[in-house]
């Protein structure tokens, strides 16, 4: 039977991974904020095999930096009091609202909603 993965792409996801646990040791860094970033852009791109390989890079490089960004702000806002939680919820969720948000900003008929705000009542 063979294998579900190369070995080129288990190498690549085992040097992403070790690169994120090798940069969680820098000064600064919040180590627990960025491996669950880690995690949460994984789940996405492994939750969306259908999209090309380009974007699911660009996507989980993304997801990353947005979760790891997200998750101190997430902290003071939920009742999770961990940032590396915090963050995998950010980086799972991101690509996915933004996509929501913009679907919706392009159903929006920006004219017609400001004429029915400026009508008297």
């Amino acid at each position: 039977m063979a294998e579900p993965f190369s070995s080129s792409s288990m190498a690549t996801g085992f040097a992403l991974a070790c690169g994120v646990s090798l940069a969680s040791f820098f000064p600064g860094v919040d180590g627990n904020a960025l491996v669950g970033a880690f995690a949460g852009a994984a789940v996405f791109v492994l939750h969306a095999p259908t999209l090309r390989l380009a974007l699911r890079i660009s996507y989980f490089a993304l997801s990353i930096v947005a979760g790891y960004l997200a998750a101190p702000e997430l902290t003071q806002w939920l009742p999770i009091h961990e940032h590396g939680i915090s963050a995998f919820i950010a980086s799972a969720a991101v690509i996915t609202l933004t996509h929501k948000g913009l679907d919706a900003l392009n159903k929006l008929d920006l004219f017609d909603w400001l004429k029915r705000g400026r009508q008297p009542k």
